[in-house]
């Protein structure tokens, strides 16, 4: 079983959050780290370690909490704690901790093999795969835009275009015509 606790920047285990989101994400899926110690420490971001009972840290979530629905922006297990069942208990305790719709980004399948078993994964645990087509903007000018689907679980209302402007107006930044 797991564990969620909200952490800032200034708590002891951000030095794991921090180096687990640059091992676990390329460049171009993640924004810099200054970036996103200030979205954290200003409360745009939640950032929550995941623990053990026992207290060891293995992973963490990132999500942002919009009015219609929460999006979890990146999530990763530590490589040592992989294959023991700790995705799927942190995945089913986020999505009954939000009580509404949870939307996340994974790889477009085009991209390979192991987007494929991310969206498997995801699938198995509840979230449905959106058939638009979705690309996740650029986080800054040195950084590409990536080919990616969105997935959303305990649906409701959510709509994929509203869900989609949501996005790209508040966690990248696009400007919306």
């Amino acid at each position: 079983m797991v564990t969620f606790r909200q952490i800032l920047t200034s708590d002891a285990e951000y030095e794991f959050v921090e180096r687990l989101f640059v091992q676990a994400f390329v460049d171009d899926e993640r924004r810099d780290c200054d970036e996103q110690r200030k979205n954290i420490d200003s409360g745009k971001v939640q950032c929550l370690i995941v623990e053990t009972l026992e207290g060891e840290a293995v992973g963490f979530v990132t999500y942002w909490a919009f009015p219609a629905f929460c999006y979890i922006e990146h999530f990763a297990i530590a490589g040592k704690h992989r294959g023991k069942g700790y995705g799927t208990q942190v995945i089913t305790a986020f999505v009954e901790m939000m009580h509404c719709p949870v939307v996340l980004e994974v790889e477009h399948r085009s991209t390979g093999e192991t987007a494929r078993r991310r969206i498997d994964f995801y699938g198995r645990n509840g979230f449905e795969l959106w058939a638009e087509d979705y690309f996740q903007p650029p986080y800054n000018a040195r950084k590409r835009s990536l080919p990616m689907h969105l997935m959303v679980c305990n649906k409701g209302g959510a709509v994929f275009g509203e869900v989609r402007d949501a996005l790209y107006a508040s966690v990248y930044g696009v400007k919306l015509q």
